[in-house]
């Protein structure tokens, strides 16, 4: 009996130990994993693009939920199809992430996600979204430390699409009016939660020009880690 209670007590002990570990390695570990899930689902072209935009996807807002270990640990078998119809880079903070169609749990745990289902690159207003994990650097984590005249690259691997960030503000969750269209402008809004979690980071960037992805510029390709595959 002593020794039967013995091992429960171990066992109870090194559950607990496991249980410490995970919380405070909580943040690294959804990190990492994130990060290993961007990374699989980047690798793509202007063709698989292409056929990408015609994809079913979700464009409910008000669905989207925090981010847990369990949700992130479930995409690395990424049975969930990810259609993903770009990329976004941010130099100035380091982001680098693929856009997919929608706002799907994997879409938003794996990049950023299209807000709106008509929207075009180089026209109107054109809305992302993703999560924010503080103290990490992935998702939209990084566009806290952006700043007004930062320069946004967007490539579909047929143009690249320079925007430049005019604006950086908190706001309300239900100021929806900020991915509107704006008469006569060419717009980029990017969305992620505030460090509140309450409220939102609203990242706003005019278009400046699209370049045809065989005349991007080193520094262009450089945001994509493409250099030496499309130059």
């Amino acid at each position: 009996m002593k020794k039967f209670k013995n091992i429960v007590i171990n066992t109870c002990l090194i559950a607990l130990l496991l249980v410490g570990v995970l919380l405070l390695f909580n943040k690294p570990l959804q990190a990492y994993f994130i990060a290993r899930a961007s990374d699989q689902v980047m690798d793509v072209d202007a063709e698989t693009i292409a056929t990408n935009q015609e994809a079913d996807a979700s464009f409910d807002f008000d669905a989207i939920e925090e981010l847990t270990l369990t949700d992130i640990l479930a995409l690395q078998s990424m049975k969930s199809y990810v259609p993903v119809i770009g990329q976004i880079a941010v130099p100035a903070v380091n982001l680098h992430l693929p856009i997919a169609k929608g706002l799907s749990e994997t879409a938003l745990a794996t990049g950023a996600g299209t807000m709106k289902e008509q929207q075009q690159l180089g026209e109107g207003n054109y809305a992302l979204a993703s999560h924010n994990l503080e103290g990490t650097d992935v998702l939209f984590s990084p566009l806290h430390q952006a700043a007004v005249g930062d320069v946004i690259y967007i490539t579909d691997f047929t143009s690249v699409y320079t925007y430049e960030i005019t604006l950086a503000q908190v706001v309300d969750p239900m100021a929806v009016y900020v991915i509107d269209d704006v008469p006569n402008e060419k717009l980029l809004t990017l969305i992620t939660c505030a460090f509140d979690g309450q409220e939102r980071l609203h990242v706003k960037a005019t278009f400046i020009d699209e370049t045809p992805m065989e005349q991007a510029t080193d520094e262009m390709l450089a945001a994509f880690n493409c250099a030496q595959t499309h130059k």
